[in-house]
């Protein structure tokens, strides 16, 4: 096993399109964009222009077994010739492909299967052409995690109720042991730009607008004899109006465009950022604004310092949430931390039809659930005394470390949440 810290940050520079998942299959229903710069390592053709017929700009992404890469279109062509190879390799006898995609002004590829610590050239030629960009990059070391978290509010600047001039909507109703909620999605605190500006690149094209969500749960919730999975649910609600989603679509794919959906990527990685904001959340091509991690923003509107216990909402099996912070059975405050570490050794795939390369941090299958390791159990929760019950409760707590929400419900979740039961189509 080893242990690596899970907890970074990373800048925006390029992006392509991505989704986020609204059940168990391989279904893209969140048009979003993915960050390629958080690792970034390149050199080359930087100043090559437009009239010349070569893509330029070039952007490099990096994990220790893979790279994302966008450049700026020569002109407006859709096709390309991708070649690459270590350092030093002879043009025509490295390893290529045509799996790039256009998108916007900008052309991306993905390249997985690659060594660690190990220089490569990539060549990109606009198809047809004779001539080619190069860039130069480096892989990251074998036990570089590429999990990352947005950690600064500061990001975020804009106040979306006043933008929208529609105000944030938060209902709750109890009806004997029955909780009904009703939000519009529209967060009572400060968001990135949405869609993201020009010196994003590609950027998340979505703009916010406000929904019609009612969900119910019950107020005496109990721990069921096994767990369920968060995937395919509206995890839960916060009482900022909006929802927390934590998985999203986005699946492995090799450079020959092959998909492997049994490899989930996170949110939280710098390896293809999905367009989060400081709130580490984002928006789908509906206008719903939605959770993946940690709201900072959020956690700044509430002014949380770790001094006391913060619930700021319900998931969709009635136990609640708190922010970061705990009461422990001596009466102390502590930063929670879950108790998921990056598995030892490597994914076994080819690169190809399934990723390689240790594991980073960039799927979701790259964590194991280790016990006692961290504050939290399986599902991010413990039992414990609450400001709502002194005498001890179980409850949930968003964390800093993976998966910051959890992965599993330990109580039952309302069909109310289920994707098609009342929740997002």
């Amino acid at each position: 096993m080893k242990f690596i810290p899970l907890v970074t940050s990373f800048l925006f520079i390029a992006f392509i399109f991505i989704g986020c998942s609204k059940d168990s299959t391989p279904m893209v229903d969140d048009q979003t964009t993915q960050n390629t710069s958080g690792n970034n390592n390149t050199s080359g053709n930087g100043g090559q222009t437009s009239s010349q017929g070569l893509v330029s700009a070039i952007e490099a992404n990096v994990s220790p077994s893979g790279v994302m890469v966008s450049w700026l279109k020569a002109s407006n062509e859709n096709r390309w010739t991708v070649e690459y190879g270590e350092t030093g390799f002879t043009q025509g006898n490295g390893t290529s492909g045509d799996n790039a995609a256009s998108v916007g002004p900008f052309g991306v590829t993905r390249i997985s299967g690659l060594s660690a610590s190990t220089t490569y050239d990539l060549y990109i030629a606009v198809a047809g052409a004779s001539n080619s960009a190069v860039v130069s990059f480096t892989t990251l070391n074998i036990d570089e995690s590429v999990y990352s978290i947005f950690l600064n509010d500061s990001l975020c600047t804009v106040n979306i109720e006043q933008q929208l001039d529609v105000s944030s909507s938060y209902v709750e109703n109890v009806n004997g042991n029955v909780r009904s909620f009703s939000i519009n999605d529209i967060p009572n605190h400060l968001v990135g730009t949405f869609p993201t500006p020009p010196e994003r690149r590609i950027g998340n094209p979505n703009t916010i607008s406000a929904q019609d969500n009612n969900y119910s749960t019950t107020t005496q919730p109990v721990k069921a004899h096994t767990t369920t999975g968060v995937r395919g649910y509206v995890n839960g609600v916060l009482f900022s109006g909006v929802g927390v989603e934590v998985y999203t679509a986005e699946r492995f794919t090799g450079f020959t465009g092959q998909t492997n959906t049994a490899w989930t990527r996170t949110g939280l990685q710098s390896m293809e950022d999905l367009g989060l904001d400081c709130n580490n959340a984002h928006v789908q091509p509906t206008g719903q604004y939605h959770y993946h991690g940690l709201p900072n923003a959020y956690g700044t509107t509430l002014e949380i310092d770790g001094t006391q216990m913060v619930k700021i909402g319900y998931a969709a099996d009635g136990f609640p949430y708190y922010y970061l912070y705990f009461q422990q059975d001596n009466g102390t405050m502590k930063e929670a931390t879950a108790s998921y570490a990056l598995k030892s050794g490597t994914r076994g795939g080819n690169g190809i039809t399934a990723p390689s390369g240790p594991y980073d941090g960039e799927y979701f299958e790259d964590f194991e659930f280790v016990n006692g390791l961290g504050d939290l159990d399986e599902c991010n929760g413990r039992f414990g005394s609450t400001p709502d019950n002194a005498d001890g409760e179980y409850y949930y707590v968003v964390t800093k470390n993976f998966p910051s929400f959890p992965l599993c419900f330990s109580g039952t979740p309302d069909d109310s949440f289920r994707f098609g039961g009342g929740g997002p189509p």
